[in-house]
């Protein structure tokens, strides 16, 4: 989940983009429509330098949705909890110890929560952990963790922690664990999101599927009916953008793993002028081939646009009737704090 940002906010279609802001850690090269880049990567604590080259390719897309009846995909079961408006809120913004220079006070609190539900969102989705020296054991921020999920559910709400793995090995699963356990006045979160996104700290493609493919595994075969959703980059990336970035993603052997799938199709990390940066094609493309490489035409699919103060009035509509078209069960934006207030009639839905 990234949202561009190193200390500032910072245009998205720079080599310095990443996905869900979450981290602010520059998974440089899926932000990038070049066949050949060198960039640097850049966290809050490390800076690292990495060469990126891709290949030029030729990719068959799956047939399109946008012709005949939309798509219907019922939002049951565990998939539910992932369905309808959601807001994505990280530990940027509500965390004292991630506050951006210049910032006094977390820009995003429980008390932010009344807006999202006048907005018409019925999902939250916070960061809930983060595997960062400036997280002090499992949870970040537990009591505020608990305003934010209790006040949630008072609003009729749903509130679904997500976290990003860095190693996919036993401290990830110890916070997926500890995420799902949270308890505060007898309630739990909704759902866990496990944002995929993050491969510098294993580089070997084959040892960083295995890991992940273990971790979803295990996290799954120990939470039974738990409701888990796999945010997931968005394939026009890692399959035409830059097929390099991460080569053989494991969709077929993580599928039984996953409820729902939230690809983090962010239309503002692409080139102006070409069809990639088209909201409605985009949107439209990526939940296409999230179901053909599931196997799955009905696969349930939540889709994430962004970046949210790069995207238009415009990009919204045709954001939104993609989302329609495909039969996606939910929909939203990266993030709550950057999505203009003009927007919010057209994402309500």
């Amino acid at each position: 989940m990234h949202r561009a940002l190193v200390g500032v906010l910072v245009v998205a279609n720079l080599a310095g983009a990443t996905y869900l802001v979450i981290d602010r850690v520059d998974e440089a090269a899926v932000a990038v429509d070049a066949v050949s880049t060198s960039t640097t990567s850049t966290s809050p604590t490390t800076t690292s330098s990495t060469t990126t080259t891709s290949t030029t390719t030729t990719t068959t897309l799956p047939p399109t949705t946008t012709t005949g009846a939309p798509v219907v995909v019922p939002a049951s079961g565990r998939a539910g909890s992932f369905a309808g408006f959601g807001a994505w809120v990280d530990v940027f913004d509500f965390s004292p110890g991630y506050m951006q220079e210049g910032e006094t006070t977390p820009v995003v609190t429980p008390e932010t929560l009344d807006a999202m539900a006048l907005a018409g969102v019925t999902t939250l989705y916070i960061q809930a952990s983060r595997d960062d020296p400036r997280t002090v054991g499992d949870l970040e921020q537990p009591e505020t963790l608990a305003r934010f999920m209790t006040k949630a559910h008072a609003l009729g709400m749903r509130v679904v922690a997500w976290y990003l793995p860095k190693n996919y090995d036993d401290a990830d699963l110890r916070r997926l664990r500890a995420i799902r356990d949270f308890r505060a006045d007898g309630q739990g979160f909704d759902a866990i999101g496990v944002d995929i996104e993050f491969r510098g700290n294993v580089s070997d493609v084959a040892e960083r599927n295995r890991r992940l493919v273990d971790l979803s595994r295990r996290f799954r075969e120990e939470s039974g009916e738990y409701p888990i959703s796999a945010i997931v980059l968005p394939p026009v990336v890692t399959d035409i953008v830059n097929p390099n970035f991460w080569p053989s993603f494991p969709w077929a052997e993580i599928a039984p793993y996953y409820d729902a799938w939230l690809p983090m199709a962010y239309w503002t990390n692409r080139k102006p002028g070409t069809e990639w940066r088209d909201a409605h094609r985009y949107t439209e493309a990526n939940v296409s081939m999230v179901r053909s490489h599931l196997g799955n035409p009905a696969a349930p699919v939540h889709v994430i646009g962004g970046i949210g103060d790069a995207a238009t009035v415009d990009d919204y509509v045709g954001f939104m009737a993609a989302m329609r078209e495909t039969g996606s069960i939910g929909w939203s934006v990266y993030d709550w704090r950057t999505i203009a207030p003009e927007a919010l009639a057209t994402l309500r839905g």
